[in-house]
């Protein structure tokens, strides 16, 4: 097994706040995003990738995300979820979340009688030999919730679980996003969750993909902050809109058309020059 992070920077242990993590299907396979954000339990702040990748020799994927009281903890069960999935991927799917419910039991019940830290993840799995995808739930000591829908973790998901429905697949039979709208879409949400949650969910978005074809891909976090910037003025935009068809006055209707026409203009300048080295968008 190979297991990739981003680089980061690590700051103290300890139990520290729930943040977001969003996961969604794409068109190629499984894209998740976080945010960098860790609030320690005496107030300080600090940054730390939330996520990881890990690759096995017979062409299977996991990305995972986190999101927990206790940051140690958590990047330490993580790593045991995925060990122990890809032992297991040699079966059926039962065999996957029978593992990863071991795992996570055996952890829990190490706590005795001290109460165990709040920990949630988000497990994606890709198997490229079928080019088949799937998004897990796991919460210790024993939820593994497999998903075939938009998927949020941490405190931040109460601000945009009920928005997903825009990353859902459309029509019959249905059809998922590309790439690249997926992430515009990730941008809006984790720009949500930081606004209306800005004390625990911040920092940087980090976002990776993993592809039916066996590759992944780091998006750049600059790019990511450029998608977020972009979704604030779409927001802006679409208020405008809701104002305008919300009232008997149609003198702002030119200023609206405007509005829009200027807001498509910079939705095509958003970049993501990362598409070009990874999974198709």
């Amino acid at each position: 097994m190979g297991s990739i992070k981003r680089n980061a920077r690590h700051g103290r242990a300890g139990r520290s706040s729930m943040t977001v993590g969003i996961s969604t299907y794409y068109e190629g396979g499984i894209v998740i995003c976080s945010d960098t954000r860790i609030v320690d339990w005496n107030g300080t702040t600090f940054s730390q990738t939330k996520q990881s990748v890990s690759t096995f020799w017979n062409k299977h994927l996991f990305a995972v995300a986190y999101a927990g009281e206790d940051v140690p903890a958590a990047e330490m069960l993580s790593s045991e979820i995925v060990s122990a999935a890809g032992v297991a991927i040699g079966g059926s799917p039962a065999n996957i979340d029978k593992a990863i419910k071991t795992v996570m039991c055996e952890w829990f019940q190490s706590y005795g009688q001290i109460k165990p830290p709040s920990l949630e993840f988000i497990v994606a799995h890709i198997d490229a030999n079928e080019g088949r995808s799937e998004i897990l739930k796991c919460q210790p000591p024993s939820t593994v919730n497999r998903s075939y829908m938009p998927t949020t973790i941490g405190c931040g998901a109460g601000v945009i679980e009920h928005h997903t429905g825009i990353l859902a697949p459309r029509g019959s039979p249905a059809r998922y996003y590309s790439l690249r709208t997926s992430l515009l879409r990730l941008a809006y949400f984790m720009k949500l969750a930081k606004e209306r949650d800005g004390q625990f969910v911040g920092g940087r978005t980090e976002a990776v993909a993993i592809s039916k074809a066996g590759s992944f891909l780091f998006i750049k976090p600059e790019e990511m902050m450029a998608a977020e910037e972009f979704a604030a003025r779409a927001d802006k935009v679409l208020l405008q809109f809701s104002s305008q068809m919300l009232s008997d006055d149609d003198t702002a209707e030119d200023d609206l058309s405007g509005a829009y026409a200027a807001l498509v203009a910079d939705r095509d300048s958003v970049k993501f020059s990362s598409l070009h080295l990874g999974p198709s968008s």
